[in-house]
């Protein structure tokens, strides 16, 4: 279906999976990126809870015991990483909101062409999704059909790039800026690799529906 200009532009959840329970997802409503993350499975998430719970638990103790300046030092750095962790990753219950709030949710379908443990973990983690999203409007990509709607297809066929990832990155820091700094973020601040592929799907999909007037070179 092609969207028209009278129509509400959908609000996209675009997923980009990795390895079994994870992956990285982008919210996106026309130019606007609403949401973004990497997600763990639960069991995951609680482990790095436990571990700040521990970090900082100790970090208590070293004060109450007058540990030296240097210990302290030392164990404030092991707390504060363990708290970044935690920031950079979220579990699958606290996206339900912006689930529900998108109207389309789009993946990557995967065709088994070589016998990887990657590939056939991307697959299974793709069907665990759609085993997941079944009662929601799922729709689905291949990666050529994402690399020729972001005029990346050319490019792969004359190796300009050491990989299709990397193409869709540069395409997407190009469209939407740099990440920035944290006292200067951009629209992208956070963002790592396999996000920036959650990115292109989305942008991707809108082109396909003629949801984006960009036009890209075939």
């Amino acid at each position: 279906m092609l969207y028209n200009r009278e129509m509400t532009p959908p609000t996209i959840f675009a997923i980009d999976p990795s390895t079994l329970g994870t992956y990285n997802f982008v919210q996106l409503e026309e130019d606007k990126i609403l949401a973004s993350g990497r997600v763990i499975p639960y069991e995951e998430y609680k482990k790095l809870l436990e571990a700040e719970y521990t970090a900082a638990v100790r970090l208590q103790t070293a004060l109450t015991n007058g540990s030296t300046l240097k210990e302290l030092h030392k164990l404030r750095h092991e707390h504060i990483k363990t708290v970044k962790e935690i920031d950079a990753h979220t579990h699958e219950l606290l996206v339900d909101g912006a689930l529900e709030d998108s109207d389309v949710i789009v993946t990557e379908k995967v065709l088994l062409y070589s016998n990887s443990n990657e590939l056939r973990d991307t697959a299974k983690s793709i069907g665990m999704l759609a085993e997941r999203f079944k009662s929601l409007n799922v729709a689905y990509m291949q990666h050529g059909e994402v690399l020729r709607a972001l005029g990346i297809l050319h490019l792969k066929k004359h190796r300009e790039f050491a990989s299709t990832d990397t193409c869709v990155s540069k395409e997407m820091k190009r469209k939407f800026g740099d990440k920035g700094t944290k006292k200067n973020p951009g629209a992208t601040y956070g963002f790592v690799r396999d996000t920036w592929q959650a990115l292109g799907l989305a942008v991707a999909y809108q082109i396909a529906k003629g949801l984006n007037e960009h036009t890209y070179p075939p």
